[in-house]
C-alpha cells in the first residue's frame, strides 16, 4: 500500500522559492486562478521527486491553462560539502 510523503519544510520551502523563479508568470497578479499550484511529492529509496501542476487563468481574457513539471531533490558535492538543490527533469518552459 502507498503512504503519503510529507518532506521537511525546508524542503518544500525550496521548491516555491525556485518555482517562482522559474514560472514567475504563474505567480503574476494577472493570473487569477484560486488555485494556481499542485505540488505532489514522492520518495522512493530515498529520492525526494515531486510533481508540479501549474494553473492559470490570465486578465484579460480568462482562458485556463495548465503546465505539468517534474521535479527530483538532487545532491550537490560543492566546496562546503554536500548541498541538496532542486533539478527540473521535465516540464521546464519551452521545454
Amino acid at each position: 500500500m502507498k503512504t503519503f510523503f510529507q518532506p521537511q519544510d525546508h524542503v518544500e520551502t525550496e521548491l516555491d522559492e525556485y518555482l517562482h523563479r522559474v514560472f514567475p508568470g504563474y505567480f503574476a497578479e494577472t493570473n487569477v486562478h484560486p488555485q494556481p499550484m499542485v505540488i505532489t511529492y514522492d520518495s522512493q529509496n530515498g529520492v525526494v521527486t515531486a510533481s508540479v501542476t501549474l494553473r492559470w487563468q490570465r486578465k484579460p481574457d480568462f482562458k485556463e491553462g495548465q503546465h505539468l513539471a517534474n521535479f527530483t531533490y538532487q545532491e550537490k558535492r560543492g566546496v562546503g560539502g554536500r548541498e541538496y538543490h532542486w533539478y527540473c527533469t521535465s516540464g521546464l518552459p519551452n521545454d
